[in-house]
């Protein structure tokens, strides 16, 4: 039988570079919720291994795919040749965890497709080796809240909603996501954040200043994006990760859907959005 997973974006809310390691990785304290926009990930047992997609196109983007697929055999034992299926969602190079999720989605699907129990542990032990963000990717399904990531990654807790105080939250909340069609390499954010390209920001994005230095546009899309949210009672703006999606968060879906039916004609006209709710395991 095959195994489906969604795939959701993720946003960080907050995003807060604590220091860089010897070894290169950096110490973050984020905040970030998972959004019902999902790529769909399909995974059966096979004759050999093949990969292949629909949707918005990859550009690359399976290297995710594959290196999770690799990592578990190379864990567990488990050889078992893969078909994987993959209808995309997310944009690419967006800071909204498109890669990492499907990362970790090929992680979860082995485990569930093999006969063997994989440890709690273990899981974690892979999925922080695929990258930063694949650790809270894999607790996505387990329940509709907010997540506090810290270390490199891989240090998660459950964060009920009621505990965040810098913006009111709830299982109800609307997103409103938008990209201006710039692609931000996450490695080319975190190189221009250490060559000091705006550390001091008033935001709650360390990585905004880094990458508006890069793509200097993305500052007057936010502004924008930040003046049309306020009309429709906008609780949160911001950047999501190394960008260059921005989010605004309402009070309610059919506020998010309201300000993104009003931004067609304007702002949102040529560039990629999304408006709907928080991602709910099972729904």
């Amino acid at each position: 039988m095959p195994i489906r997973i969604a795939s959701p974006a993720k946003i960080n809310i907050s995003l807060r570079i604590k220091r860089q390691r010897g070894d290169g990785y950096h110490v973050l304290d984020s905040v970030l919720l998972f959004a019902e926009l999902c790529d769909h990930i399909t995974l059966r047992a096979s004759n050999r291994d093949s990969t292949d997609w629909d949707g918005i196109t990859l550009a690359g983007n399976a290297t995710s795919i594959d290196a999770a697929r690799h990592l578990f055999r190379t864990t567990t034992g488990w050889q078992q040749p893969l078909a994987i299926h993959i209808k995309k969602a997310i944009p690419i190079a967006a800071g909204l965890g498109g890669g990492s999720g499907n990362g970790a989605a090929v992680l979860e699907g082995m485990r569930r497709l093999c006969d063997s129990t994989i440890p709690a542990k273990t899981m974690a032990t892979m999925a922080i080796k695929l990258g930063a963000d694949v650790p809270a990717q894999l607790h996505a399904w387990h329940s509709p809240s907010l997540w506090h990531i810290q270390g490199i990654g891989e240090i998660v807790t459950r964060l009920e909603f009621a505990e965040y105080k810098e913006s009111p939250m709830h299982a109800g909340i609307g997103i409103l996501l938008a990209n201006p069609g710039i692609p931000l390499a996450t490695p080319d954010v975190f190189a221009a954040y250490q060559q000091n390209k705006g550390r001091a920001n008033n935001n709650k994005n360390d990585l905004l200043a880094a990458a508006t230095h890069l793509a200097p546009a993305l500052a007057d899309f936010l502004a924008q994006l930040q003046t049309l949210a306020a009309k429709h009672n906008c609780v949160a703006c911001g950047l999501s990760g190394s960008g260059a999606t921005c989010f605004a968060l309402f009070a309610s879906v059919a506020q998010a859907q309201a300000a993104a039916d009003a931004g067609q004609s304007d702002m949102l006209k040529n560039a990629w959005h999304w408006a709907g709710g928080i991602f709910k395991p099972g729904v």
